[in-house]
């Protein structure tokens, strides 16, 4: 048992080195998803801003193999197969509260873009839509990974009485 759990801290390790790594392309992904160009990048331009996002998202995707281990020491889950189940829901989870973060954001944009269209504005490239510090892409995934935690642990306690 202690041999596993070094393994989920390696690879909590590893995943933290990675998400470091890709930590700007996740936001350049999730801005185009938003829209094309209408996003103030401040992200590039504010050094504080960009540790803060950087660090969430990097404990976020660390925190994945832990949240494995520890949904499976409390549920006392010994298969591979539903340890598996438990990774494709938490990471499921933080992927689609990700997404509907990118999707209220799409629509938030759309629904400026026509406000300001009916008032017949000529030139919309002036004004700043939203600002890169109000997106919050890194913490809506990591509360998606904790939902799913939560949704497992229920799931698997359930089983269990």
């Amino acid at each position: 048992m202690r041999n596993s759990s070094y393994k989920y801290f390696v690879a909590a390790l590893t995943l933290a080195v990675l998400a470091f790594l890709f930590t700007k392309q996740f936001f350049d992904l999730s801005v185009s998803l938003v829209s094309d160009a209408s996003l103030s990048l401040s992200y590039f331009e504010n050094p504080k801003v960009r540790l803060v996002e950087t660090i969430f998202f990097v404990v976020a995707i660390a925190a994945i193999p832990l949240l494995v281990l520890s949904v499976k020491n409390f549920a006392k889950i010994n298969s591979s197969r539903k340890n598996l189940m438990i990774s494709c829901v938490i990471i499921g989870s933080g992927i689609i509260f990700w997404f509907l973060r990118v999707l209220y954001l799409r629509f938030t944009l759309a629904s400026l873009q026509e406000k300001l269209r009916l008032a017949e504005f000529t030139s919309l490239d002036h004004i700043e839509w939203i600002r890169f510090d109000d997106t919050h892409f890194e913490i809506y995934l990591f509360a998606g990974l904790l939902t799913g935690t939560l949704i497992n642990l229920w799931i698997f306690k359930k089983k269990q009485t």
